[in-house]
């Protein structure tokens, strides 16, 4: 037994996994232990070679085994190789792209907070900063570049938007009396700020609102949820999600 498991784990496993084991006896009967140890991050995934990569990587969840996702398998290798998403070119754009009154806000901005970047060049502090990459002899703008300074992130990076919808009932698919679908529908687009104060105003003019007068006579009107904590999870979720979306751009190619 201890010889077929070896073999298992040896020739089966791409990387090869080497079980520890260990025989006792117990109530007169003659018994395995078999310990296998987590591979190092770096070595992950651990797949069947027969199958490849993509069909042999399984993951936990609860008491079965499912077959881990494109997405996941590629988390775990850009992990292994130090991929930085956001510092990766995008090979199709050029500087002009970039709005260049905003550029030149940020470096005033970065020399003042930063002065000792204050003696290298404007592209050089681009460069260290993570906004554009000059490969080969061509600066191209990062992904981060991009989606902060683009002019129009999306003529690059399509899949980078957020769909705002309100729906007639409580969840996705609900149709109201009408037969409409949506009672409201954006497509937002833009930088990274852009979307997040578009998607704030979508937000705000489809909640409800209350309406205060103080002792003086002067009207307030009060969103029914805080605008704060709506720009928080909003932020947020733009942020990892435009994460997510680029890896899972990056794999596809």
């Amino acid at each position: 037994m201890q010889k077929q498991i070896a073999a298992l784990c040896t020739t089966s496993l791409e990387p090869k996994v080497r079980p520890e084991f260990l025989p006792i006896t117990y109530n007169d009967k003659k018994l395995l232990a078999v310990k296998i140890n987590e591979l190092p991050q770096k070595k992950k995934p651990c797949y069947y070679k027969n199958v490849g990569i993509n069909k042999g990587s399984y993951i936990r969840i609860g008491d079965s085994d499912e077959h881990m996702t494109d997405y996941e398998i590629y988390s775990l290798q850009s992990y292994t190789d130090g991929v930085q998403e956001d510092l990766r070119p995008i090979k199709r754009a050029e500087l002009e792209d970039l709005n260049e009154e905003k550029i030149k806000q940020y470096i005033e901005k970065i020399k003042e907070r930063k002065p000792n970047l204050s003696k290298f060049s404007d592209e050089k502090i681009l460069k260290l900063n993570g906004i554009i990459e000059n490969s080969n002899g061509e600066i191209h703008p990062t992904l981060a570049g991009m989606m902060v300074f683009g002019e129009y992130p999306q003529g690059y990076l399509p899949q980078l938007f957020i769909a705002c919808v309100v729906v007639p009932g409580k969840k996705l698919g609900d149709v109201g009396e009408l037969g409409q679908r949506f009672d409201d529908n954006e497509r937002v687009e833009g930088t990274i700020e852009e979307m997040l104060d578009k998607s704030l105003a979508f937000v705000r003019r489809n909640i409800g609102t209350m309406i205060i007068i103080d002792d003086d006579g002067k009207r307030t009107d009060v969103p029914h949820y805080p605008m704060k904590a709506l720009r928080e999870a909003i932020a947020n979720a733009l942020i990892h999600r435009l994460s997510e979306a680029s890896d899972k751009l990056c794999y596809a190619k």
